[in-house]
């Protein structure tokens, strides 16, 4: 542990981005230490405040090649209190750990989908060069944006989602697709069915 908060300190003297990579691999590898929990409490917001991006593998897992770490010491709670500003460090935690199949507590999962969603109704305003594409090629008006893909897709197979939460939002932004998934999961069929003649023309 002493010598990853040397490392650490300086990292966070920000002189160069080999330092800020020696900062996040001495964390990751001392995360397992008896120590770990304390230095990555202590040292993660300053390589925030250096180089965000340096950040998510700490907690991921993913580094680089023949680098050995352990797990994170620290909760699920408490690792978001530390990325809670960088929007899209919560997010890609948030999806690893889904993609993992580690244990998403309910809360967590609407705190995902409601960036989701976010994203979703960002694409939709200001369409991204995929969609663009897809559009100019003749695709559907309707061309579904990667962020809305990957929202379905969690909409359709994540366990124990409060849709509760999640449905009003879908609803606020004029998410259509994404009121059918969760109106279905809701056992609200008929909703369902409505939301595809009416909004989305899909039955004849």
């Amino acid at each position: 542990a002493g010598g990853a908060s040397a490392k650490a300190q300086r990292g966070s003297g920000g002189s160069s981005r080999s330092n800020v990579a020696e900062m996040a691999d001495a964390l990751r590898s001392a995360a397992s230490t008896a120590g770990g929990a304390e230095l990555l409490r202590r040292y993660t917001p300053q390589l925030l405040g250096v180089e965000p991006s340096a950040v998510l593998p700490i907690f991921t897992g993913a580094s680089r090649p023949g680098l050995v770490g352990g797990s994170c010491p620290l909760a699920t709670s408490e690792v978001l209190e530390l990325l809670d500003s960088h929007e899209d460090l919560v997010l890609g935690y948030l999806e690893h750990l889904v993609q993992s199949g580690s244990e998403v507590e309910p809360k967590h999962q609407v705190q995902l989908g409601l960036i989701y969603l976010k994203r979703a109704a960002e694409e939709r305003s200001a369409p991204t060069a995929a969609s663009a594409a897809a559009a100019s090629k003749g695709g559907s008006k309707s061309e579904l944006t990667p962020a809305r893909v990957a929202l379905l897709k969690f909409f359709e197979g994540a366990k124990g989602l409060d849709v509760r939460v999640l449905l009003p939002r879908a609803e606020q932004l004029g998410l259509s697709e994404e009121q059918v998934v969760l109106r279905w999961r809701e056992q609200q069929h008929r909703e369902a069915l409505k939301l595809i003649v009416e909004a989305l023309n899909d039955l004849p």
